[in-house]
């Protein structure tokens, strides 16, 4: 298949998948047991006012229909209103959406720069005191839910010692709103003392975001490794005296990258939807905070939006990772008969 074929199917499977989601979402939340209109006006507005908002709306009209006119707004940008923001939820979602997105990156960031090499590591000392001790590390670090984490972390460097801010994304003046990611937006526009603000508050979140990732992804790689290990082209190389960097980091992390880069596209798509309790426990003010309290508050439009963009990640996700396995692993690479 030809590089120009993969990805026309590719992206026509892409735009599949988000019709197909929109449909399921959008039906499962005009089903839920609530009146739109009356959660929107009240409950004190009369029944005379919430039949009205239903067919100014269209919310009188048969399920199919309402879809038609959703996806149709959809495509225009008009996301409907939200009825806790009285705002266009397409507004709310580039509003939250910097700070959720500059959290889950930095954690997946983290969660490769440690977890590889901490992998790779183990490997060199199979059986050995520090492999056995960095495997109980990675047994914690799954174990141990992220939001338990952060409670501990909050008790540790604020409470007891003060050593770090324990909530929001700041302290201080925000700098100029430019990408709506305050650590980029302070170091775009000079502000250092923002800057280093954002990251000490950035600090602890991340650890709880990035552990049982760090496990995982060291976990795949420590297996991968010594696979790779037991293969004949490493034996013969390594019989040969190639180098024993050359041998781990060139020719055996390489052909064990494959699963690892597909659990790390996983990891970086689920955490925009797992992100919601450490965001809660340290007041981060994230799309997934806003997500949260929309299923609480019955805000379809809210739901439906946030669903589509977390859907839409995973797919954009999904892509990516296709074409840089593509590019690490030549059995798979695209383009040859």
């Amino acid at each position: 298949m030809k590089f120009h074929e993969f990805l026309i199917r590719r992206i026509a499977s892409m735009a599949v998948t988000l019709l197909g989601l929109s449909i399921l979402i959008f039906y499962l939340s005009r089903i839920l047991p609530s009146d739109p209109g009356r959660l929107a006006l009240g409950p004190f507005a009369t029944q005379s006012q919430v039949a009205a908002y239903d067919r100014a709306l269209g919310l009188d009209k048969p399920l199919y229909e309402q879809y038609f006119l959703y996806l149709w707004n959809l495509i225009q940008g008009n996301w409907g209103q939200s009825i806790v923001t009285h705002r266009n939820v397409l507004l709310d979602v580039e509003y939250y959406f910097p700070s959720t997105f500059e959290l889950i990156t930095v954690s997946i960031i983290l969660t490769a720069l440690i977890g590889i090499p901490l992998g790779v590591f183990a490997s060199q000392g199979k059986g050995k005191l520090s492999s056995n001790l960095i495997r109980l590390l990675w047994i914690i670090g799954v174990a141990i839910p992220p939001f338990t984490v952060g409670i501990a972390l909050q008790l540790l460097f604020g409470y007891y010692t003060n050593l770090l801010p324990v909530a929001g994304q700041i302290s201080g003046t925000l700098p100029t709103r430019i990408t709506g990611m305050i650590a980029v937006d302070s170091l775009i526009t000079g502000d250092w003392s923002a800057f280093v603000s954002s990251l000490r508050h950035l600090i602890l979140p991340e650890i709880a975001l990035s552990l049982a990732g760090i496990g995982q992804i060291a976990q795949l790689t420590y297996a991968g490794m010594l696979d790779q290990k037991s293969e004949e082209y490493y034996l013969a190389l390594k019989a040969f005296g190639a180098p024993s960097l050359s041998l781990n980091f060139k020719y055996a992390l390489r052909s064990a990258m494959t699963p690892v880069l597909t659990v790390l596209g996983l990891l970086y798509a689920s955490l925009i939807a797992n992100a919601f309790l450490v965001e809660e426990v340290f007041t981060w003010g994230g799309l997934s905070q806003y997500a949260v309290q929309a299923l609480l508050s019955k805000d379809f439009n809210a739901i439906v939006a946030t669903t589509m963009i977390i859907g839409l990640f995973y797919v954009i996700l999904n892509f990516a990772v296709d074409l840089i396995l593509a590019y690490v692993d030549p059995r798979i690479r695209l383009g040859g008969s």
